[in-house]
């Protein structure tokens, strides 16, 4: 399986906002942390109100997901962490951070399977999922979840199956969504996903196929880019990273 997409937000410095630019369609409040799973940066939700990024979402085809969370404490309520939405931004899917002490999956508003375990304050887990649009009228919505962030057997999986999907899906939004006006903090790192149903499982340099895509508004498609020659030969930044497997770093694409 090609993983299409990883931000491992590692664009930092330490406390800057991320910025709109390439699959990054949206910023509200959302900081960089140096506290991070896969570093040397990872995104914070700073403990109050709603803070998160968007990013633009490939429509109704099945997709699989994967993040690594730390929840900071605490919440007055509950935490969603990974939405999925519409171009309306109603809320499809979401996993959130609950304040009974477990995560928990919602199909739309519904609280729909909460893990038997709890969660720890300042501790990193992974949570993978797979979205399953073959038929639009009853997608299934699958999360499993790893106490041990780079296991590959989970802790406990969850699985419920919607009704009445919309075929507009617009955008995953990561983050923190506080159901009060003041909530713990989370920190989230890597997160990826994949077109098709696949499990993503846990980040290495193995998963690290595929990269080097963009998403392309126009025809609503993830794109491989292609440097373009500029007059002059200035060399451009472009709005994708790429693997070097020489050096084992992610390298921004240049012109």
């Amino acid at each position: 399986m090609a993983v299409r997409q990883t931000y491992l937000f590692d664009e930092g410095p330490d406390g800057a906002s991320p910025a709109i630019s390439g699959d990054i369609i949206e910023v509200n409040g959302a900081t960089y942390t140096g506290g991070s799973k896969d570093g040397p940066f990872a995104l914070l939700g700073s403990g109050v109100g709603t803070q998160y990024i968007g990013i633009a979402n490939s429509g109704t085809i099945n997709h699989s997901g994967s993040v690594y969370v730390k929840p900071g404490g605490q919440p007055t309520g509950s935490n969603r962490f990974v939405n999925i939405t519409t171009s309306q931004l109603a809320i499809v899917v979401a996993i959130r951070i609950h304040s009974d002490g477990h995560f928990d999956v919602t199909n739309g508003a519904t609280r729909a399977g909460v893990t038997s375990f709890s969660w720890v304050a300042d501790q990193w887990y992974r949570v993978d999922w797979q979205f399953n649009q073959t038929v639009q009228a009853s997608p299934v919505f699958t999360v499993r979840f790893f106490v041990d962030p780079d296991a590959t057997v989970p802790n406990e999986t969850l699985s419920f199956t919607g009704s009445g999907a919309p075929g507009n899906m617009s955008r995953w939004r990561i983050g923190l969504f506080s159901s009060a006006g003041a909530s713990a903090a989370v920190t989230l790192d890597t997160f990826r996903v994949a077109d098709g149903l696949e499990w993503i499982g846990p980040y290495s340099s193995s998963s690290l196929t595929g990269k080097g895509k963009v998403w392309d508004a126009a025809s609503s498609t993830w794109k491989t880019f292609t440097p373009k020659a500029y007059s002059g030969g200035v060399a451009v930044p472009a709005k994708a990273k790429v693997w070097d497997a020489g050096t084992g770093t992610w390298k921004v694409t240049k012109s």
